[in-house]
């Protein structure tokens, strides 16, 4: 923590419970980084924020998290950076533009009924959302191939997102339809159960969106709860695109949904990630750093 040889600063006590919680982290061609020390074992852990850049820690969180509230945001500062201050994340959030400018007024509602469940895949809520405001022209759905014509492709435009969520770890999973024909409701779904394995339970809006064999044997009547993950999933998307000044939200969808993946969720203390794998993504934080000096005109998600 000082230079060898200099035994001048501050008193022994002092240099010994610094170097106990600190570590200085080297690398051939590199600065040195100030570290704090983790664990029982007092490994070296993440860097610890230098005042001078609280800002741009700050930012860089708050964009990682699709410009997310303060706990999100702050979540995500504390994967990277140790000392991180609550109340400049609050104080910069105020101020983003993004936020400012698509931040809803708050609204009464009444209470739902509260659903249980306990594990994951047991519950699936899913709804079509209407996000023909913002179509993306020149697409196409790769599931319906065999069932249109190359006009029909040609003149295809993305308008819903079919979301779908684990009730119980709040795992999303999100796909851009052009219509909402059943049968590509369907597919999509299954893409789903192939990778997790179908549900105990699937709640629905239960309308024609969604008739067809096998989604009329599994719906059951929804209360309405995934609403507000609907919101959150169309607000950060907007973001996204006002963020990244474009309009062809289909790019940016699996991004979103990845970083409301790996975000904290209120209720289970815990990101969807972390309760379903039962462990945090994995963050190679220099390989990000180099990555966003490398590519500085690309946004790197981590």
């Amino acid at each position: 923590m000082y230079t060898k040889g200099q035994n001048d600063i501050r008193d022994a006590n002092f240099r010994f419970w610094a170097k106990s919680k600190f570590a200085l982290s080297t690398g051939p061609g590199e600065p040195d980084i100030l570290c704090k020390r983790e664990g029982s074992d007092r490994q070296i852990g993440k860097p610890v924020a230098i005042k001078e850049k609280l800002y741009s820690y700050i930012v860089d969180g708050h964009t990682r998290c699709d410009h997310g509230a303060r706990d999100p945001t702050f979540k995500k500062c504390q994967e990277h950076y140790s000392f991180i201050p609550k109340a400049p994340v609050e104080m910069i959030l105020g101020k983003c533009s993004i936020c400012i400018l698509r931040r809803s007024k708050k609204t009464t509602t009444t209470a739902g009924k509260a659903i249980k469940s306990d594990a994951f895949m047991k519950r699936l809520q899913m709804d079509l959302i209407d996000y023909q405001p913002h179509p993306v022209p020149g697409t196409r759905d790769e599931d319906d191939a065999s069932s249109s014509s190359a006009d029909d492709h040609a003149n295809s435009h993305m308008r819903y997102i079919l979301h779908i969520k684990d009730h119980f770890t709040k795992w999303s999973w999100a796909f851009p339809l052009r219509s909402k024909q059943p049968s590509l409701v369907v597919k999509n779904l299954c893409k789903v159960f192939y990778m997790a394995s179908a549900p105990l339970m699937l709640q629905s809006n239960n309308s024609g969106e969604f008739v067809n064999s096998l989604v009329d044997e599994l719906a059951q009547q929804w209360p309405g709860l995934v609403e507000r993950g609907n919101a959150t999933l169309s607000n950060k998307l907007s973001r996204w695109c006002a963020e990244n000044n474009t309009d062809d939200w289909t790019a940016g969808l699996d991004i979103v949904v990845y970083n409301m993946n790996t975000t904290i969720a209120e209720g289970i203390n815990c990101s969807p990630y972390k309760a379903v794998y039962g462990q945090d993504p994995q963050i190679f934080l220099l390989f990000s750093e180099y990555l966003r000096q490398a590519f500085p005109g690309q946004r790197v998600v981590n």
